[in-house]
């Protein structure tokens, strides 16, 4: 499940504090110190995700039938996600020695809590299986360690990939079929899909054509580069600089029409539960994570007939925004070896129990990301699967947002322009002045 999705995950705390308790007394009946190898060299860690009970029970099951049985001196707890803001939360219970073990988090969460000193330091582990890397899908591991440089953090594995989130487009066939649509395909350009959108307003099938698509400036940066514009950022982990390059411009103004036009929700909509409103048959398409997929199949609404589709491609390839959640441990950890074992287990092998019954997103750990595919192409939707494979698969990996300590000043000189060129308030050029803007408050971070 996405970060971005978190506010949903959530709202599943309050039962999910009254069932891990009792999931993690279903486990065996081990003892060992909690977070602390005892005298027999036993030892019980515990373990934090923000995933719904579903999940929870299919983590439970993974740990029960194959990593306790692996690993028998190491029992797992599971332990409730924390009410509210999730990274705020566990932040504060490293502080206050009351965090758990091993936590999930999101790749900028990673990020900003290892540069913070919160996570554990795992590059020694790392360093000594050469093989790891090879071990994930292209582009992914890689992420989760710094680069080399002359920074305190450089060089440094800060945890390891979990699951990988694309954004593609669900449609609705039915509603397509009225504006005399085909079903779009993988292999669509943003051409075609500009077409449907506007296809779907002139035929008067809904108000706009594409929902849901934000149209912010990283989403903007990623259809350039499928256009072979410069990316937004010149990288992922620590950028030094952002770039809005002329195909850029030509793509925010490419955006601005089919804004103006009613092809494309404006910067502006906001629509409570959208997913919901699509399931309702209201939406033609809906540009989302494909983590609803899961939802759709295990909550049908059986008059809804839809499908999912790939982020279309460019002139010069496909492009989608990297977005990885993943593993991280406690800086307070008294059992690396055994912290570390867990942590290869969530981060690879977990996922073949856990996506086989919660099909919510596609394994970065290439040997289990078949259990995705597959329970998504048992639940009716191979097409859905394909999809969200050619989005991994066949994709330049681009930024999702701003990491660094800068970030808020970065994004509060974009959000004073941003949205107003978009929709004609502002002349494009303005676009020059955001660069310089985010430069300079780099620069000055620096």
């Amino acid at each position: 499940m996405s970060k971005t999705s978190l506010k949903k995950a959530l709202c599943a705390v309050m039962a999910l504090t009254m069932s891990t308790s009792l999931l993690a007394a279903c486990g065996n009946n081990k003892t060992g110190g909690v977070g602390e190898v005892d005298e027999e060299g036993n030892v019980t860690l515990t373990f934090t995700h923000w995933e719904n009970e579903a999940t929870s029970k299919a983590m439970r099951k993974a740990f029960d039938e194959v990593f306790e049985v692996d690993h028998s001196n190491i029992q797992v707890e599971l332990q409730a996600a924390p009410l509210g803001d999730y990274g705020t939360k566990i932040s504060q219970m490293i502080a206050s020695g009351t965090a758990p073990d091993v936590f999930q988090l999101g790749h900028d969460m990673g990020v900003t809590f290892f540069q913070n000193k919160l996570l554990y330091d795992f590059t020694d582990y790392a360093n000594k299986e050469t093989d790891l890397e090879s071990k994930y899908a292209e582009n992914t591991y890689s992420q989760w360690r710094f680069a080399d440089g002359d920074k305190e953090w450089s060089g440094k594995t800060f945890g390891l990939p979990g699951l990988l989130n694309v954004y593609g487009i669900f449609y609705n066939k039915d509603l397509l079929a009225q504006a005399g649509l085909a079903e779009p395909t993988d292999d669509w350009t943003w051409d075609d899909l500009e077409n449907y959108a506007t296809t779907l307003v002139e035929s008067g099938v809904s108000e706009y054509g594409l929902y849901g698509m934000g149209n912010d400036i990283f989403q903007t940066g990623t259809r350039s580069v499928s256009e072979g514009g410069t990316p937004l950022t010149d990288q992922i982990l620590e950028p030094t600089a952002i770039t809005m390059d002329d195909t850029f411009k030509a793509t925010a103004e490419r955006i601005k029409k089919m804004i103006a036009s009613k092809a494309f929700t404006p910067p502006t909509y906001e629509a409570q539960n959208i997913q919901d409103i699509f399931r309702q048959g209201q939406i033609p398409m809906l540009y989302y994570g494909q983590w609803q997929i899961a939802d759709f199949i295990n909550n049908p609404n059986p008059d809804l007939n839809w499908d999912y589709v790939a982020f279309p491609s460019g002139s010069a390839c496909r492009a989608m925004m990297y977005d990885c959640t993943g593993w991280g441990a406690n800086i307070n950890i008294k059992a690396p070896d055994e912290v570390w074992e867990l942590m290869k287990f969530c981060s690879g092998d977990m996922y073949s129990t856990v996506l086989a019954d919660q099909p919510v997103a596609a394994s970065a750990y290439t040997a289990s990301a078949d259990a995705f595919y597959n329970a998504v192409t048992e639940g009716g939707h191979e097409k859905s699967a394909n999809a969200v494979k050619a989005m991994i698969d066949d994709s330049t990996k681009t930024v999702l947002r701003f990491y660094p300590n800068w970030k808020d000043n970065a994004n509060k000189v974009v959000s004073e322009k941003w949205n107003n060129i978009l929709t004609g308030d502002l002349d494009i050029s303005e676009i020059d002045n955001i660069v310089s803007g985010v430069n300079e408050v780099i620069a000055n971070a620096q």
